[in-house]
């Protein structure tokens, strides 16, 4: 069995009191398949406290809340997300309008407070984030309160000022702008360098998609991917929009629908780890909060676009 630690702070890890590295990225594990293993997280930094876990059958029917478990089918990927800091009480951002007061804080870990005459809203993040910005806005006969959040990438909330404080939208996006409407861009880091610009309608008490504008890089040449990258140019353009056609035969764009069906509600795409074949494509499925799977797949390409998909069992 392979274990994979991945991290996005500095950390060292013991495993069964062994020192196995120090990361900020990826350490690889192997062990034998029934073996238990005793892990231990040691933050490289005197903010964050150290914590431990046993890998056995609970762990993967309930992983700690502050992990992220993905299961590759013959090994597993930890990803370690940084336990809230112990800081003491600081205000990051506040804003007071006469119909609200809006506070961002730190207090062992980051917190968002919203009053307002009618009622209150707290909630709590796992992130680290020194800048903050609150912007109110009307929208659809609505009062809407807007936090975003510079960290890695931005987090967008949005939240409705009813007779109760309601969280309405909550996404990563690179940027947003509520001139004449609300809309949001984000950026992904893909073979085409997509740009998703969504514009928004507030439905039932929910912001929902309305209109969506997907652009690609003005470098970007579908007929130069290299054979061993066409499968996850597809995919990546599959996962936006059903106008394939640069990357797939007809045969396959004409059965979009069943096409959908037969990859799944697919979240994102990987290469196969190295106890897998080379010739595989693995895509990534959310099964809950901090739990995702992997299945793998395998393409055959024709005149430079994919023509058939097999899926592989597991």
């Amino acid at each position: 069995m392979y274990y994979y630690f991945s991290t996005d702070f500095p950390t060292i890890i013991k495993i069964n009191g062994q020192y196995k590295g120090k990361t900020d990225d990826l350490l690889a594990y192997h062990a034998l398949p029934d073996e238990q293993i005793f892990v231990e997280i040691y933050p490289l930094s005197c903010d964050c406290t150290p914590f431990c876990f046993l890998v056995d059958e609970k762990f993967f029917i309930s992983p700690p809340p502050n992990l992220i478990l993905t299961d590759l089918k013959g090994g597993y990927l930890i990803k370690l997300v940084m336990p809230p800091l112990s800081t003491p009480f600081k205000i990051v951002a506040q804003e007071k309008f006469p119909f609200a007061v809006a506070t961002v804080f730190e207090d062992n870990g980051l917190k968002l407070s919203i009053e307002t005459p009618t009622d209150m809203y707290a909630e709590n993040f796992n992130f680290v984030c020194n800048s903050v910005s609150i912007t109110p806005f009307s929208f659809w006969g609505e009062q809407l309160l807007c936090v975003k959040f510079e960290a890695r990438k931005c987090l967008l909330n949005c939240y409705l000022l009813g007779k109760q404080i309601t969280p309405v939208f909550s996404k990563k996006v690179d940027s947003f702008s509520i001139e004449n409407g609300f809309f949001t861009t984000e950026s992904f880091l893909d073979i085409a360098k997509h740009v998703l610009t969504c514009e928004w309608e507030l439905l039932n008490g929910r912001l929902i998609k309305k209109n969506v504008r997907i652009e690609k890089s003005p470098a970007f040449n579908a007929r130069q991917i290299p054979p061993h990258a066409l499968p996850y140019a597809f995919l990546e353009e599959f996962l936006l929009t059903d106008q394939v056609q640069e990357f797939a035969q007809p045969n396959l764009c004409d059965n979009v629908t069943h096409l959908r069906a037969y990859l799944g509600n697919y979240i994102g795409v990987m290469p196969p780890p190295e106890f897998r074949s080379i010739d595989e494509v693995g895509l990534i499925y959310s099964q809950s909060a901090n739990k995702y799977s992997v299945n793998y797949f395998t393409f055959t390409a024709q005149d430079g676009k994919i023509c058939n998909i097999k899926r592989l069992s597991d």
